[in-house]
Parts: C-alpha cells; structure tokens; sequence
C-alpha cells in the first residue's frame, strides 16, 4: 500500500462551512449576472439548429434561459425525451436521469405549472447547485488530507468556485456532478476505501467517458507496488503471491470502472443499431423533431455499427464534433490558446517550482 501518513486531520466544520458558504454565494451571483448578461445580450448559441427546442415559459426564461444553451440542450432534451438522435449517445446519461429523477421525485409540485421541459430546466439548476457545492466541499476534505494545510486547502476551495471554467458549472451540464464524483472518489481512495472509491469511479463512467481515466489511480498503486517488490530484496514466494493477489484486485477494480461505460454502449448499440428497437424508444410527443436522414440515416444502420468494436462514442464526436486526435491544434484556434496561455503558465510554474 502506499504510505501515508497514520494520523489523518480533522475534519474542520468551520472550514467546511465557509466553503460551503462561499460556493452557494458564488453559484447565486453566477445566476444573477446570466440574468442581466441573458438580457442585455443576444445570445450567439448553434445549439438552437442542433435540435427541435422546446420554448421555455418566459417566467423560466429571463432567470433560467441562459442555462438551456449549447450542450444543455442535449441534456435537458435526453432527460425529457431519451436518446433520439445519433449524435446524442456522445451525452452519458447519469447526469440526465438525474435530473429527470429530481424533477418527479421532489419537484414534483411544479409539474401541474410547468411544461416538462422548464420542470426539468428547474430541476437541472437545483441539482447542478448542490453538485457543484459539494464539490467545494470535498475538494476542501481532500486538499486537506493530502496537504494537511488547511489555509491551502481552503485557498484551494475558494479559488476553485471562481476558476475560469466556472462557467460550465453554472450551465445545465454534467460537470458539477462529475467534479463532485471525482474529488469524492479521490478522496475514499486516498483514505484507503478502495473498493469504495471503485463504486464511484464506476458511476463516473457513467456521467462523462473521461471517468475511464480514474483507471490510472489503479494503475499507479499497482506499479508502485511492483517496484516496492522489485527494490527490497530477492522475492519471496509470499511477496510474489501477495503482488499476484493485488493484480487480481487492480484488474477486477477496472473491469468495474469501466463496466458502467460498456454497459452503457451496448445500449446505445441496441438502441441505433436496431431498427425495431430505435422505433419503440421514440416517444408519441407533439415537441418530438421528425427524424432527419442527415442526422439520422435510417433505414441504412450507422457506419459504426460494422465496426469491429460496435462503439459510437468516437465516430459521433468526429462525425458531428469534428473531435479527434490532434484536430483542435488550428490556426483558427490560435485566439483559444492565447486566452489559455496565463493559466497554463501559472499551472507549470507552480508544479515545477
């Protein structure tokens, strides 16, 4: 196992709620200034030609409209009407049933005087709100029992609801929920709950398909292991039974990671590559778009289901994304960088130094 220190710190309620308070504070004033901004300028969003948008109720739209934009279309039209379209099986959908199951379960008062698209545009901002104060939180727990510095951790915590990126956290997108996940799954691992931290990890995958990365956490221990074996000495028939065991461990921890995210394309497989099967998930509903050829080129199956893998998630990023190894590095993206260029230096810097 790798070593850590025997006395973990305390937890620090204080700390804590200052954290928490200062996360709610910054996710209110996100809100407030998206109101004003949403009012005082046209939005420039291609998502509206992407899909058959519902037209949100114009109470919910001044104070919420800013958040049903670019991706969030795609999230909040899965948690309404499920996977439609191709080039929605690149949005995973933990984060969709989420919201969907938050607005029928405790918001369910609103449904009478609410449309079901607004409903869960409400729903969305209540959730995004505690994810994303959780994971404040939980990078606050985590910071401090890496560091055992409180007034860094708590420097991190605050800094952390204020980063450039915020932006997506505010908006109806899965990644306040994954941010939460993933500082919770460090935080069991480094605390040695191994198996723990797995479950979530596994949820992860679920909610975007970078969670796979966690595998490396797995990885990491395992190697380190390995060369904790390989550099005491001539091994013995209990060290190498031992590290054969922890080989076992780590390859039935990722077999688990990485279940939810092929469970999840063998779905979206059945779903698109069957006919039948992509007729019957159609809801009757009157918003429903009509099936577009370009976008969805029925009867003719996907390219991608005679693939040897039978995976959607890479053809439908390039296809409709344009996403792919290498392909972000443009001229045209040269303004990107640019505004990339101080946080990066910053980033370097410090783990340099």
């Amino acid at each position: 196992m790798v070593p850590e220190q025997s006395r973990p710190p305390r937890k620090d309620l204080k700390a804590e709620a200052t954290v928490l308070k200062w996360s709610l504070c910054c996710r209110v004033f996100a809100l407030l200034l998206q109101v004003i901004l949403n009012a005082a300028v046209v939005d420039y969003d291609s998502s509206a030609c992407c899909l058959d948008q519902p037209g949100g109720s114009r109470h919910l739209e001044l104070p919420l409209g800013g958040m049903r934009r670019w991706d969030s279309v795609y999230f909040l039209r899965i948690a309404e009407h499920g996977y439609e379209y191709e080039q929605n099986s690149a949005f995973f959908p933990v984060w969709p049933l989420t919201v969907g199951a938050v607005a029928d379960i405790f918001l369910s008062p609103l449904a009478p005087v609410l449309s079901r698209s607004d409903h869960l545009l409400v729903s969305a901002a209540l959730t995004g709100t505690v994810f994303f104060c959780a994971a404040a939180v939980f990078l606050f727990r985590l910071s401090l029992r890496v560091t055992r510095d409180r007034q860094l951790s708590l420097c991190a915590s605050l800094l952390f609801c204020v980063n450039p990126a915020v932006v997506f956290f505010h908006a109806a997108y899965s990644t306040s929920m994954f941010a939460c996940l993933s500082f919770w799954a460090m935080l069991h691992w480094h605390c040695g709950h191994r198996w723990r931290s797995t479950a979530v990890m596994a949820l992860l995958c679920g909610v975007r398909s970078n969670g796979i990365l966690t595998c490396g956490f797995v990885a990491y221990e395992l190697g380190y292991r390995c060369l904790t074996v390989c550099s005491s000495g001539p091994a013995d028939v209990r060290r190498i039974l031992r590290l054969a065991m922890d080989a076992f461990a780590a390859a039935l921890r990722v077999s688990i990671i990485c279940s939810a995210l092929f469970v999840y394309q063998a779905v979206i497989y059945d779903v698109y590559c069957d006919h039948d099967a992509f007729t019957r998930s159609r809801p009757p509903t009157a918003n429903a778009a009509p099936v577009d050829s370009s976008v969805h080129p029925y009867p003719a199956r996907p390219g991608w289901c005679r693939s040897a893998t039978g995976l959607s998630y890479g053809h439908v990023q390039s296809q409709y994304w344009n996403v792919g190894f290498l392909r972000y590095f443009d001229a045209k993206q040269i303004p990107n960088f640019a505004l990339a260029s101080p946080v990066f230096l910053l980033t370097v810097v410090f783990a340099v130094t």
